[in-house]
């Protein structure tokens, strides 16, 4: 392990290769290069990470460790699924919030395929209580609410992502002004990123400068469920 210069050829192409070989025997005769080429460089980029995150609150977590850490596991999870390949071929990176359990917090995550990938931040799939935490705190602060998640340094970076009810939830107006953030189950923004912003030396810094300017939605998203910043 060492400096992190982006998501090069051998990563990207030992992607590739997993995607026609997603066998079991090939893996275990390339496990060599999967830890060289995929976890060093994986915990590279989560230790360039380190640093980035934490000019934006010291509470997101940046974890270069195989199990409970950062990177999330390239082994699939087939025992519900039709599909039984047993290997993701992208790699997907969590910064989760250090409040712990009992709080639906907000996080980073940075996702890496072949393509290109996307970066997120936000809230999936709150569960009721924080859902209504957030409605509520979007009607009492729309002005904040509107500067977080609609403001020019924002929508420069992140577009709005997520599923959202097909009804106003319940005690709300179908003609609110907010009712499409309103309806949201998701509170989410997400960037797109093409193979060479992967490939970029600086990604990990570029990464952080984007998600700078998502602060007041994270921060607002915070305050609303409660989790410092």
């Amino acid at each position: 392990m060492g400096q992190f210069d982006g998501f090069g050829a051998n990563a990207l192409g030992f992607l590739a290769e997993l995607a026609e070989n997603n066998r079991r025997d090939w893996f275990d005769a390339n496990k060599s290069r999967y830890e060289a080429e995929i976890v060093d460089v994986g915990f590279d980029f989560i230790n360039a990470m380190v640093a980035e995150l934490a000019s934006i609150s010291p509470h997101f977590e940046a974890i270069p460790r195989k199990t409970g850490g950062s990177m999330q596991r390239i082994y699939r999870d087939t025992r519900f699924s039709k599909d039984k390949t047993p290997y993701k071929t992208h790699l997907g990176f969590h910064f989760l919030h250090n409040v712990g359990k009992g709080i639906c917090a907000p996080s980073f995550y940075v996702h890496v395929d072949t393509e290109g990938g996307f970066a997120g931040i936000g809230i999936w799939r709150p569960d009721t209580a924080s859902c209504q935490a957030i409605r509520t705190a979007i009607v009492s602060s729309r002005r904040a609410w509107h500067r977080a998640a609609h403001g020019g340094a924002f929508r420069r970076h992140f577009m709005r992502d997520g599923a959202s009810l097909k009804r106003p939830p319940k005690g709300i107006d179908a003609a609110d002004p907010d009712i499409n953030d309103l309806k949201r189950k998701d509170f989410l923004g997400r960037m797109a990123l093409s193979p060479e912003d992967l490939r970029a030396a600086d990604f990990a810094g570029r990464l952080g400068s984007a998600f700078a300017t998502s602060k007041p939605f994270v921060k607002f998203l915070c305050k609303a469920v409660d989790a410092p910043l």
